[in-house]
């Protein structure tokens, strides 16, 4: 038995007109909902890649910046690689890594780590600090010590 079939069941012809692209609408409530503009995930890792821009909070396990972050994270451990950006607040319960630039309110509860074409502006809270040579930190800085570890959390905005 062939599987080819003669070209006369081919005779239609098939038209399809790409010019005008489809309109997607959304409800009223969903648009609410994106103007929040809001990243929730509890478990994995949120990556923003090179050339991809976020306006908008951030909660997630681990995060790694690449590209562009205009709000506050929230997360365990954050790495803004180069040529990422971040301008927010950030509140890390585990560790921080700045290789590329960051400015805003940022509270790290481990270890804030500034790489050598790191940079960081704002007012810091770490307990404990890495910086290479060439990183480069810049405004009010305070340490977490054990006994007032709460406090500073609570007196940071909230994110």
């Amino acid at each position: 038995m062939s599987l080819l079939r003669p070209k006369s069941i081919y005779k239609e012809k098939i038209e399809a007109n790409f010019s005008q692209p489809n309109k997607i609408e959304f409800p009223e409530s969903e648009i609410k909902k994106q103007e929040d503009s809001i990243v929730k995930q509890k478990g994995g890792t949120l990556m923003i890649g090179e050339g991809v821009k976020i306006i908008g909070n951030i909660t997630a396990k681990e995060v790694i910046i690449q590209g562009v972050v205009e709000g506050d994270v929230m997360c365990d451990s954050i790495d803004i690689n180069q040529p990422g950006k971040i301008k927010g607040n950030i509140k890390s319960k585990g560790k921080m890594s700045v290789q590329g630039t960051a400015d805003g309110e940022v509270n790290v509860e481990d270890v804030l780590i500034i790489k050598s074409q790191g940079k960081l502006s704002g007012k810091i809270f770490y307990r404990r600090i890495q910086i290479e040579t060439g990183g480069q930190l810049s405004g009010e800085t305070h340490v977490l010590e054990k006994n007032d570890k709460k406090e500073q959390i609570e007196n940071l905005k909230t994110l």
